[in-house]
């Protein structure tokens, strides 16, 4: 779990008045039940049927794929909730509902997504001692229910799923040109077109309106204009290797792919002159 001593939860003091401390004294606070019936741990992810909706929504996948995420997710729990020693179900339940029903704060739901990072992390620990620990199935699901739970919160914690590509409208098209007017094989055309397509979240728009670089690029009436912007765009080179979830040369290469792009774009003009 990250050590932010800056996220605080509120803490009743003897005069039931409310002050803050820190998440980890939080933590090291929670009472231990010795029951029996207290060791009962839930696997199942809270808010489970929100989670398979926002599956299905966010990360545009069928309904059979947000069941294999949810299985992924119960299968690592129990060995993680041993490593970590956090019960992740009933830590969130407390964190975003009660605790902020009781005090009227949300200060303990603006942390709760540092609870399933405390997950991940050690997910990802374990992955790097033996890299047959945990089968990627698991990380995907426990890195879609953190930034599940950053929704939820309406927290500002960073996302750790790359954001997924919106379908180029015109990609059988374009794919389609490059196999006639290119001569690219089908198979790497695909490829081609799939490298335009993942750009888009990686790079930035420049625009103050809510467009993406690729709505901002065929919005542009002419190839000078387009070429102009792509220049732009570069220029923001360290903005997009800081915060790209890709290698510099993946990134090199969706350059170069987005040249064809132009083309296709501006095939039409082309053809003409």
């Amino acid at each position: 779990m990250t050590n932010n001593t800056d996220a605080t939860a509120l803490n009743p003091a003897e005069n039931e008045e409310w002050e803050e401390i820190s998440l980890e004294d939080l933590l090291a606070k929670w009472p231990d039940d010795e029951d029996e019936e207290s060791e009962i741990v839930m696997t199942v992810p809270y808010m489970m049927n929100e989670f398979r909706q926002w599956l299905i929504e966010n990360r545009s996948i069928s309904e059979k794929s947000a069941d294999d995420y949810i299985r992924a997710y119960e299968s690592a729990y129990e060995s993680l909730y041993e490593l970590t020693g956090l019960n992740l179900y009933d830590l969130l339940r407390s964190f975003i509902t009660e605790i902020p029903g009781r005090t009227k704060c949300d200060l303990t739901r603006k942390s709760a997504p540092e609870l399933v990072k405390a997950y991940v992390d050690t997910i990802m620990e374990e992955r790097e001692k033996d890299k047959d620990s945990y089968p990627t199935a698991a990380v995907l699901a426990m890195q879609a229910y953190h930034d599940f739970i950053v929704d939820v919160a309406e927290a500002h914690d960073r996302k750790l799923l790359k954001k997924k590509a919106a379908p180029l409208p015109d990609e059988k098209e374009f794919i389609s040109w490059l196999e006639t007017e290119r001569r690219i094989s089908y198979d790497n055309a695909v490829k081609m077109a799939n490298s335009v397509r993942n750009m888009d979240p990686e790079l930035p728009s420049i625009v103050t309106n809510p467009m993406t670089f690729l709505e901002v690029l065929r919005a542009l009436p002419t190839k000078r204009m387009q070429e102009k912007y792509i220049d732009m765009v570069k220029k923001q080179h360290q903005q997009i290797y800081a915060n790209a979830s890709c290698s510099y040369i993946t990134i090199r290469n969706g350059f170069t792919n987005i040249g064809y792009y132009l083309n296709f774009l501006n095939r039409d003009k082309e053809a003409k002159q």
